[in-house]
């Protein structure tokens, strides 16, 4: 039934007697309504829905005769339906109600209105989702576009005597923005401040977990968000277009790095937060073993959950992992297994599943084959939500959005209300959400009265996959992969840090674990497709190295004198690495000169030595000197020609001999 409220009723023909035909041959005004605030749930004990709206009129026409109409119609019995009434009308009016309100909308000129209908009526009907309609109207005429349609959600008993079970991830992520020389750019910076994506959602959790009663849920950190958020607290320098520019410690992005570490920290440690770290450098874990890079997993795994653990004084819980990106295939599968991984958290895009009967939500936790008896359990968000979640409705009109996903969420548990199920979300690297809709977001589900947030472990333990089903990992899901020419240099780069290895007498862990970081961060993800940016950090290792080499040098400025048939030839070998290093020295003989105990492998300390080699005085020398491995880099450290002068048929007895340097390093 449709009344006109008490206190602003004015009669009815006043509002049909003007003039509709004048509006409808003119332009129709362009109005956005945009939904401020709306009651989230009512029970018998809160029977009044309260809409907040605002808007905006971008047409040149002033609007006046303004009224508000709000109707309530049946509840909707499926997901299906629920999610048609989004977009038209479905069912019959249950309630209806016009409200009249004062002054006109001015071209450009924004407003905010609030009306409040009671829906006591819909306690005798019973718990549902109820399709609601607000329009703006002008001469009683409804506003092309000025429509908003939102869920009513009506609990008959609240709280629920069986809720639905939630896991909800939150990954904590950020693209590797900083170069192998230590320059920032801007985009972390930016995405610090207040109203960016990870500033907002960070804010947003960390309030979270400081209210009391906080909902379980669980976080997935990046250890490279972590790098560089500690590098950045601690001062940086920024490079843009070629200029740089200090930020000092304390002050600007480095202040906003701390202080997200400081909520990064609290989320982590939080009893509600159940927190795991993704790998170090956030690869694509099937671009890697495509890669033939499989060997590396277990250091990028490893090595992320030491940046996690240093930073927060505390482990990651362990088996639990979000692949980089939900990217996964077989192959990764098994591998992570390996791995000691047991449950995954991924987007819905990931995996394929059975359909289910009567269009029912599909098991939150499946099985996928992992090659072995055992199968891996993956823990999948609903593609339904997630659909609104990634789609652009939590941009356009935030409130709303967090509305349409608690209608979403009931719907569900309506689906079988009295039985034990669950659902799962997932706020990813994908959603790129802002506070406007985070913030009420992660008030409202994880209070909602028909919801029981859990982590996910504790979810996956209630919730096992159904027996003999298991789901299956779409192909689409593994993700573009490295060209070849990346993988040749990146193996290229590897296999430069194994000769430089295998020249050191002692192990130098500092510098080799210094050019192993730089090879993990070029093989993650965020560089398939800006490989020039990840050949930086294997250029960085291919420079390091170079100059690592060029420190081992024979001296070749001395003049060698012969004095007899036979001569002692000193070859003195600078060492300036700072390390005792092993090479191969091997003196090159040509026409018919001879060199004694030749090829030695010798030990350089880091302040040099002198070999000496005893030559027969029949052709010329050169000198040269190679790592000590024989499928390794040769490094030549240098040469040294020896030539000998012939005087008749027999050796002078003084014969000289020049020197003449050519080093160089491959």
């Amino acid at each position: 039934m449709r009344r006109l409220a008490p206190a602003l009723a004015i009669p009815l023909v006043l509002l049909v007697a003007l003039p509709a035909r004048a509006q409808q041959s003119s332009p129709s005004p362009a109005v956005t309504l945009r939904l401020v605030d709306q009651t989230r749930w009512n029970d018998p004990d809160h029977t009044l829905v309260k809409v907040v709206l605002r808007a905006a009129n971008h047409s040149d026409q002033t609007l006046d005769s303004l009224s508000i109409f709000l109707g309530i119609n049946t509840a909707t019995t499926s997901r299906t339906q629920y999610e048609q009434s989004l977009q038209g009308t479905t069912g019959s009016e249950q309630l209806g109600n016009t409200f009249v309100e004062t002054g006109s909308l001015a071209p450009g000129q924004r407003a905010t209105y609030a009306v409040r209908q009671d829906v006591t009526t819909l306690a005798n009907i019973g718990t549902g989702v109820y399709p609601m309609t607000v329009e703006l109207r002008s001469h009683d005429v409804p506003i092309p576009g000025a429509v908003i349609r939102s869920p009513v959600i009506f609990l008959s008993k609240n709280p629920p005597l069986q809720p639905l079970d939630l896991s909800w991830s939150f990954v904590l992520s950020a693209p590797i923005t900083y170069e192998p020389d230590g320059f920032h750019s801007p985009y972390l910076q930016r995405e610090l401040s207040l109203g960016r994506p990870l500033r907002d959602e960070l804010d947003a959790l960390a309030t979270t977990v400081s209210a009391r009663g906080a909902p379980s849920f669980d976080v997935a950190v990046a250890p490279q968000l972590l790098d560089q958020l500690l590098a950045m607290s601690r001062g940086y320098t920024l490079r843009v277009d070629g200029s740089t520019h200090h930020i000092a410690r304390g002050t600007g992005g480095s202040a906003a790095a701390d202080h997200a570490l400081f909520d990064i920290r609290s989320i982590v440690a939080a009893p509600s937060s159940q927190a795991s770290a993704l790998p170090f450098a956030s690869p694509s874990i099937p671009a890697l073993i495509a890669a033939g890079l499989v060997q590396d997993l277990p250091q990028q795994l490893a090595r992320g959950q030491q940046d996690f653990s240093s930073i927060f004084r505390r482990d990651p819980s362990a088996g639990i992992l979000h692949p980089p990106e939900s990217r996964l295939d077989q192959a990764s599968v098994y591998a992570l297994q390996q791995n000691s991984v047991r449950l995954l958290l991924i987007d819905s895009s990931a995996v394929r599943q059975p359909e289910q009967e009567n269009g029912y939500a599909k098991p939150p936790v499946v099985a996928l084959p992992s090659g072995t008896p055992t199968p891996m359990r993956a823990l999948v968000p609903d593609g339904g939500v997630q659909a609104i979640l990634t789609g652009p409705l939590p941009r356009e009109d935030p409130r709303l959005a967090v509305q349409v996903v608690l209608g979403e969420l009931a719907q569900i548990w309506l689906e079988a209300p009295s039985v034990s199920r669950g659902i799962a979300m997932s706020i990813s690297e994908r959603t790129n959400l802002t506070g406007d809709f985070i913030r009420p977001f992660l008030r409202s589900v994880g209070t909602a009265p028909w919801l029981h947030p859990m982590k996910a472990s504790s979810f996956a333990a209630a919730h096992p996959p159904e027996s003999g089903v298991t789901a299956s990992v779409r192909p689409a899901a593994a993700g573009p992969t490295f060209s070849p020419g990346y993988l040749t240099a990146l193996q290229q780069a590897r296999q430069n840090i194994a000769t430089y290895t295998s020249i050191l007498a002692r192990s130098d862990p500092t510098t080799t674990d210094g050019l192993e970081r730089l090879i993990l961060l070029a093989e993650s993800g965020d560089f398939i497709g800006n490989e020039d940016m990840g050949r930086s950090f294997l250029g960085s290792v291919t420079e390091r190295l170079t100059k690592e080499f060029a420190a081992v040098t024979p001296d070749t400025s001395s003049v060698v004198t012969l004095t007899s048939r036979h001569g002692t030839i000193p070859v003195p070998i600078h060492n300036l690495t700072g390390r005792t290093v092993k090479v191969r020295v091997e003196l090159q003989a040509g026409g018919r000169l001879t060199v004694d105990d030749n090829a030695r492998l010798i030990t350089v300390p880091p302040d040099g030595t002198t070999q000496l080699f005893v030559v027969p005085a029949q052709g010329q020398l050169v000198v040269r000197s190679t790592a000590y491995n024989l499928i390794a880099l040769i490094i030549t450290i240098g040469a040294a020609l020896f030539l000998l002068a012939w005087w008749g048929r027999r050796f002078l007895p003084r014969v000289r001999a020049g020197a003449a340097g050519a080093g160089a390093g491959k």
